[in-house]
This record gives C-alpha cells, structure tokens and sequence, in this order.
C-alpha cells in the first residue's frame, strides 16, 4: 500500500520525495499508535517519559539566520525534540547548526532539547548541544520489528523501507559464514582472470601499465556491485571531463563485461553520445541523467565446469576489447586520450 501511495507521492515533483514521504509515513504510524509513540521517544531515544505528541515539517523562525523548517518535531510538557531525517542526500546548508539555534531558544525557556540525526547511510556530524546523536534507517526498522505492536501499518511501513534499501538485517547467518569463509579465494578466481586480459587491455588501448587502475574497493563492491580494472580520463579536453573505459566481473547478475562511461559534464559528451545513437554496433546503451554507458556483457553460466573456461574468457575479453577500439577508432575527430594501433 505505502508503495503504491509513495508513487503519487512522487509525482508531485518534491525536491526529496522519499524523504518526504517516508517521514510522513513513520510519523503517520506513530501518531496512529500512541503506545508505539511513547516506546519510540522514551526507548529508542531515551527521552523522559511524559505525554508527547508529535508533528512534520514545523516552521521556525530566527531573527539573525536562515529560517527553519524541521522534519519531526516531537513535544512534551518539559521536553523538545528535533530530528533532521535524510534518506539519499546529505545534510542541506548549515541545517542542524540552525536546529541548535532554534533549540538553544527553548533551552533558555527550561526545556530539555534534544536533536537528532536520522540517515541511510553514515555520516557523521560533531555537535557537542541537545544530547545530539544520530541513528541511522535500519535501527528505526529493528526497533519497529521487536516492537509488539500488532499495527498493520507498521508491517506495511517495515515492508517499504525493505524495498528502499533503508533496512539491513546485520544478523550473521549460517549461509553468512558459509560466504565469507569463501570469499576471498572467490575473489582471488576473479582477480586471476582480470590479471590475465590486463595485458591484453593495456596492449589494445596503448596506455602505460602504471596507469591502470584497480576498481577492488568495497565502494565498487557494495555500490557499482562489480570488480573492474580501468582507464580514466581517456576522453575531453580538461583533466575533470571524468570517463572510462574498463573491464571485469558484474557481480550481482554474474556476467564479465567490458564498457566505457561518458559523464554528462565530460566537453565530448554530446559528440559521442551521438556518434553512438546513430551508429548500431549493438552494444547495451544506459543513457542515465548523469552521463551515458556502452557495454557487452556475457553470462558467466556459458564457462561453468568448462575445462577451457579461462580460455574463452580470456578470448571473450580480446574480442570486447576490439570492438571498444573500432569505436574509438571510427571517432578520431574526438578528443580521444587513447592511442589505438
């Protein structure tokens, strides 16, 4: 249900419409369910108990700063509470340093305040006023789990933010085990691999071996979901035009893959995307708002169990190599940083 309503929501061209709309949903469970609002304050963030209640998007105003607009405001008899809730961006202009100003206000009134910092992902903030702390989506989701609230809503809500990626069970399974004690020799396997085309990558596209870079961090990992070797800079005509050419292991849909990436910023953008669009040599094209992707790609299950399997993947990657060149090769009115045989 809330993802179906998260879709109208959308459409209405908010700036952050999953933030938005996430807080309004939690606090819509919240204020459905006192006794869920009252564990939320008192054992989750360690208020006082008292009478609560609790609102969104609360304006305040300040005589020397940019005015304030607070995500959830939570409010008792002797207490105040701000939380900032931040889904995929980060921290808006000097936001939680004007939340303290506002708080420092009803701190001289004799209120106990409080602020807080809710986040997908960690980022941290040093603020020393109102008992700052910060927490991030999956603890609110672990919290609403062991909660005995029996309100339908609330499953409804944990559903959502399961599907948005904003919840992570962080307990270790058996199959868990299973896959670390495995994962380095399988990331040894592919490293092998990769190893043994960077010969043949560096050859074809003529650039120095000291200048290949690795793409083995778990940002490549955890975020892009891949192993790659590869080349910057190879195109534009300034040292920020950001593209690459590269090669490896897709890791989520188990496929070697070669590709090249234009950013949107990059001088040549336009000339190549569409060089691209207007020549058909069948590769996959992901025209994303941020820049534009060309790729091929094939499954890993065509070599299992195939004695001669690093073989062919090795000829594969030769193949996908030369078809990266013919391109670079039919557009040398561009200013390509590659120097193709």
């Amino acid at each position: 249900m809330l993802n179906n309503l998260y879709k109208l929501f959308k459409n209405n061209n908010l700036k952050s419409p999953l933030e938005d709309f996430t807080t309004e949903a939690f606090v819509g469970i919240l204020k459905f369910d006192n006794s869920l609002l009252n564990d939320f304050c008192v054992l989750f963030l360690g208020l006082r108990q008292e009478e609560f209640t609790i609102k969104t998007q609360v304006k305040y105003s300040l005589e020397d700063d940019i005015n304030c607009i607070v995500d959830i405001v939570i409010e008792s008899q002797t207490q105040l509470c701000f939380i900032e809730n931040k889904v995929n961006s980060k921290e808006g202009y000097r936001q939680l340093d004007r939340y303290s100003k506002v708080l420092n206000i009803f701190k001289l009134a004799e209120k106990r305040t409080y602020l807080f910092y809710c986040t997908k992902k960690f980022e941290e903030k040093k603020i020393i006023e109102h008992q700052f702390a910060q927490f991030r989506w999956f603890q609110v989701a672990k919290f609403l789990e062991k909660n005995p609230s029996k309100s339908p809503i609330k499953e409804d809500f944990l559903k959502f933010i399961k599907l948005k990626k904003m919840s992570q069970d962080l307990t270790i399974t058996t199959k868990n085990t299973f896959v670390i004690e495995n994962l380095f020799e399988t990331i040894e396997l592919i490293n092998g691999h990769l190893d043994r085309a960077k010969p043949l990558f560096i050859q074809t596209f003529n650039k120095d071996a000291n200048r290949i870079n690795d793409g083995f961090s778990t940002t490549q990992i955890t975020k892009h979901k891949r192993l790659i070797y590869f080349f910057k800079e190879i195109i534009g005509n300034s040292p920020d035009d950001w593209a690459e050419i590269k090669y490896g292991f897709q890791l989520n849909t188990l496929r070697i893959y070669c590709g090249i990436w234009i950013d949107k910023k990059n001088s040549e953008y336009n000339n190549f995307k569409k060089h691209i669009l207007n020549n058909p040599y069948g590769f996959e094209i992901l025209d994303k708002p941020n820049g534009l992707a060309i790729e091929i790609s094939e499954s890993l299950g065509k070599y299992i169990n195939d004695i001669d399997g690093d073989e062919k993947i090795l000829n594969w990657y030769k193949d996908a190599f030369n078809e990266f060149s013919r391109v670079i090769k039919d557009t040398k009115h561009l200013s390509w940083k590659i120097n193709i045989a």
